[in-house]
């Protein structure tokens, strides 16, 4: 935007959404939706992206941390349970839709570089997180992104299984479980097994 069209930026924003925070630190929650509605930011969707992906990596900062548990808490699970296995994700798990190169933008802000915004296809989705006290966040191959958003809203083990079916070969389900479950457990999403 440059430092001028963002000082007009700010100064539209805290007029029309005067803090009700204590802190500074939580002020920026109502941008994403700001620059979506105000009629001059919301012919950039850019902007709207970019706010979205950086309030994201601030929660996931900000998140009350939590124990997560490792491959080897699944041990102690007995098979005939599996199924019905829900996941509770770690409070700095969230995930956004991206139509635009967000992350590589990102990326060369964080370098000082500029790089122009364009429309990918397919969409992408973002995920962000927090583990020993770093913040991480990757795009999501599409059959990790539809399972992930099913297991976030609660869906059980045998369903997840199921829909896996339906985006890879029957042969490649179990491995493609697998390999899922060790990463979200590896890089400390899940926090609890409801069974």
């Amino acid at each position: 935007m440059g430092e001028r069209s963002f000082h007009i930026l700010a100064k539209k924003y805290l007029i029309s959404n005067p803090s009700c925070f204590r802190s500074v630190r939580y002020f920026g929650d109502q941008l994403p939706a700001f620059l979506c509605n105000d009629i001059r930011y919301a012919k950039r969707p850019i902007l709207n992206e970019l706010a979205k992906f950086e309030w994201a990596i601030n929660k996931a900062f900000d998140a009350v941390d939590i124990k997560h548990l490792t491959h080897i808490d699944l041990n102690h699970i007995p098979h005939n349970q599996w199924e019905h296995m829900q996941f509770v994700f770690h409070p700095s798990v969230s995930h956004i839709e991206c139509r635009f190169n967000t992350i590589t933008i990102w990326d060369n802000l964080l370098n000082k570089k500029i790089k122009k915004a364009h429309i990918i296809t397919p969409s992408q989705t973002i995920l962000c997180w927090r583990h020993n006290l770093t913040t991480y966040y990757r795009p999501l191959p599409v059959v990790e992104s539809y399972i992930l958003c099913l297991a976030i809203t609660g869906a059980n083990f045998a369903t997840l299984c199921e829909q896996i079916c339906n985006h890879v070969p029957v042969e490649q389900v179990a491995t493609t479980v697998a390999t899922l479950l060790m990463n979200w457990l590896s890089n400390g999403l899940i926090t609890n097994i409801l069974k």
